[in-house]
């Protein structure tokens, strides 16, 4: 599961700190319905159809030829939407592509796919356009019908919620001492967007904790020497924030290289449908417990990065190269991922090696930061895994 995208859906939500309308790609068959309290879904048909009038996006696609067997057409026509929506059509032609790296076609081939979506992209030329069937409009300038957000969802608060059945518990907590309560569960597990059901089919758990709204696992701060991440957010808010601050750099900086890096190789974590939820702790915490093949594990290591643990009592600060020295967690969580910004006199870089780009697991990874004088590298700090 989680690896063709033929079942990608949007999901939206208001969000409490800035009141705008939040919208994501998902995997549908990983995403627990337990999970979705809050949430807005929309799928294709909810998207547009015979009756109610088809979508532009759904009359490009078909506009340019990008259909055959049809088996995949939903999850194109949902991760353009919600690529579309989320950027309001500011997006170029090679962003539009990235979009796609979670969808997988097995007969059209992906030409007239992104052929049709880059053509709302802001770059696209008219050209692109002419002999199509198609209106001549950007996504920003098209009559572009998007879904508007369920009124009784933007002015409800999400809270602790507990469902039951079949032998499981899903519970959510609002709170720290409240996760420590549940954790007391022999059988317990915490879980965000609970992506990881893709690899690990056996989960005997009976207790699921979900923690996504939790606040001290949100909490972010950035400063001089430091980007300090909540461990429940998802990996596509890390590549946002680390580009965020890589835009106020000097591009030639080795601060800004530094970023840069970081950002290409989490941009090749899983799909773009998995990054959107999945949250960095949780892509930590599998490979600490369960020698999950992390290639986030191994570039934050490389970047000399630490981590705060939480007990029901107490945090502390330690290495990550400590945290993963051991599987055992002796009554803590993961709270927060700090990572620090290099100086001048250090460079960064990282590798993966698979068998795809992206949607595919490393055969291996590898990170080193130097530190450089007089063109002597006088330290340096190289990771493999």
């Amino acid at each position: 599961e989680g690896g063709c995208g033929a079942c990608a859906v949007d999901i939206s939500k208001i969000d409490p700190s800035s009141g705008k309308e939040i919208h994501l790609s998902v995997n549908s068959c990983l995403r627990p319905l337990a999970s979705m309290d809050g949430w807005s879904v929309t799928t294709t048909e909810g998207l547009g159809g015979p009756k109610s009038g088809y979508h532009p996006i759904q009359e490009r696609i078909a506009g340019f030829n990008g259909l055959q067997c049809g088996f995949c057409t939903p999850g194109m026509v949902m991760t353009a939407y919600s690529g579309l929506t989320k950027t309001n059509g500011d997006i170029t032609k090679d962003k539009v592509e990235k979009l796609f790296d979670g969808n997988i076609c097995r007969c059209t081939g992906y030409r007239p796919i992104l052929d049709a979506c880059k053509s709302f992209a802001s770059d696209t030329d008219i050209e692109d356009l002419v002999s199509k069937k198609v209106e001549c409009k950007s996504y920003h300038d098209s009559s572009i019908k998007e879904i508007p957000f369920p009124k009784f969802l933007s002015t409800r608060k999400t809270g602790p919620v507990k469902f039951e059945k079949d032998g499981k518990t899903w519970i959510r907590p609002s709170n720290l001492e409240e996760i420590f309560e549940l954790l007391k569960s022999e059988k317990s597990r915490l879980v965000v967007a609970n992506t990881s059901v893709g690899i690990y089919k056996d989960d005997d758990s009976t207790l699921l904790v979900d923690v996504q709204h939790v606040p001290e696992l949100l909490e972010n701060t950035v400063d001089d020497s430091n980007i300090t991440i909540g461990s429940s957010n998802s990996i596509t808010f890390l590549i946002d924030t680390l580009t965020e601050e890589k835009n106020k750099l000097d591009i030639n900086s080795s601060k800004a290289k530094y970023l840069d890096a970081l950002i290409i190789h989490s941009e090749r974590i899983a799909n773009v449908h998995v990054r959107n939820v999945g949250s960095i702790g949780g892509n930590l915490a599998l490979a600490k417990s369960k020698g999950f093949v992390s290639d986030l594990a191994t570039v934050l290591l490389g970047a000399n990065c630490r981590v705060t643990l939480q007990s029901s009592s107490s945090t502390r600060t330690i290495s990550i190269e400590e945290f993963f020295s051991s599987p055992e967690w002796n009554g803590e969580i993961l709270r927060n991922i700090i990572i620090p910004i290099i100086s001048e006199n250090q460079v960064f870089n990282s590798y993966k090696t698979a068998i795809r780009p992206v949607n595919s697991h490393a055969i291996i990874n590898s990170a080193y930061l130097a530190t450089i004088e007089n063109n002597i590298i006088k330290d340096i700090i190289i990771a493999y895994g």
